[in-house]
């Protein structure tokens, strides 16, 4: 995997939204569904991935490893993406890059060991370690957003007299305390690699 693969995945990681909605209706990508995220495959060795809770993430296969962008908003969450990636590779994970300090990119970041480089500007590493991330926005709305979710469906479920309807409610309602719970396992990670300007990664030939 050359760095202009890497720097080409890691532009589009960024812009995704904007190119999304230049393309012609009918362009498509080869589809990997996992259990919980889907994989496009848009060059060699490069997927796009959707379908978790939080920021949407690249997958870069390399000829012996695996890099990761982003790691989406909780260790379960990014558990998840990890199962399911290897759908596309059993190889590694060893590098995860970080694009920004919100805690849907990067409140995964604990499910990862010493072995695994986490990557992000020297900012992002600042943010985390200063910044109070757990009691500050937009953490704080998101949390607040689920308890009171968690609340509105208990209602629904008591209020609702149509019983056909009650299993859904409540699984609704399990979803939503199973997020509740996921929040409480974060633990803010910082990247323990950092740049300033730029970094260069010599993956495969």
């Amino acid at each position: 995997m050359t760095f202009r693969m890497f720097a080409c995945a890691f532009a589009l990681a960024a812009v995704t939204p904007f190119v999304a909605e230049a393309q012609p209706a009918t362009k498509t990508f080869p589809v990997v569904q996992g259990k919980t995220y889907k994989f496009e495959k848009i060059a060699d060795g490069v997927y796009y991935a959707t379908g978790g809770f939080g920021s949407n993430n690249v997958v870069i296969i390399n000829d012996d490893d695996v890099l990761l962008v982003d790691t989406g908003t909780s260790p379960a969450n990014a558990r998840a993406f990890v199962a399911d990636v290897k759908m596309l590779s059993n190889k590694p994970v060893r590098y995860v890059v970080n694009t920004h300090w919100h805690y849907d990119h990067t409140d995964g970041n604990s499910i990862f060991g010493p072995e695994v480089q986490i990557i992000a500007h020297d900012y992002v590493r600042t943010a985390i370690t200063t910044f109070d991330v757990l009691n500050r926005e937009p953490y704080r709305t998101s949390q607040g957003t689920a308890a009171a979710q968690v609340e509105d469906l208990k209602k629904q479920v008591a209020a609702e007299k149509d019983a056909a309807r009650k299993p859904a409610l409540n699984k609704q309602l399990a979803d939503a305390e199973n997020i509740l719970v996921q929040l409480k396992e974060i633990k803010p990670t910082p990247p323990n690699v950092t740049y300033s300007s730029k970094i260069v990664l010599h993956r495969g030939q």
